[in-house]
């Protein structure tokens, strides 16, 4: 829009269909699909405030103050500082209190980072364990209907 800065396109927006859109979460929603995670497990959107709103709406966004350090969790982090989740990462592994996490669109890249378990940035997350045990729990009820 400014004329002089370039916004490049990306594998994962063209995945999408969003070619050139921020692409935070749609990198972990390309990871989540190719990762074969049930598509009805996780509320996406292509927005990450939006994706974080849906899974709250849809009683699976956990708490900051809850257990978080579980490698595959995934967390809404608000990168610049003005209190709405703006990217998306998964725990890689976790160290005492240290939590590797991978995600995309951080510096307009694909990065690990480190991050301390308590780290004010972090906005809410994923349980996957949890996530997955509700759909557990849905397909047996299903079952047995």
């Amino acid at each position: 829009e400014d004329g002089v800065t370039k916004k490049g396109i990306t594998r994962y927006g063209q995945w999408y269909g969003n070619p050139y859109g921020e692409w935070s979460s749609m990198f972990m929603m390309f990871c989540l699909h190719y990762g074969q995670v049930d598509d009805d497990l996780i509320p996406v959107s292509p927005g990450v405030n939006n994706m974080m709103n849906l899974a709250q709406k849809a009683e699976v966004l956990s708490l900051p103050n809850q257990h978080i350090n579980q490698k595959g969790n995934i967390l809404f982090l608000d990168m610049d500082g003005n209190k709405t989740a703006d990217k998306l990462v998964i725990i890689n592994a976790v160290e005492d209190d240290k939590l590797f996490v991978i995600g995309g669109d951080l510096d307009n890249e694909v990065k690990e980072m480190t991050m301390l378990s308590n780290d004010e940035r972090i906005l809410g997350y994923l349980d996957m364990d949890q996530i997955q045990e509700i759909w557990r729990l849905q397909m047996l009820y299903l079952w047995w209907l």
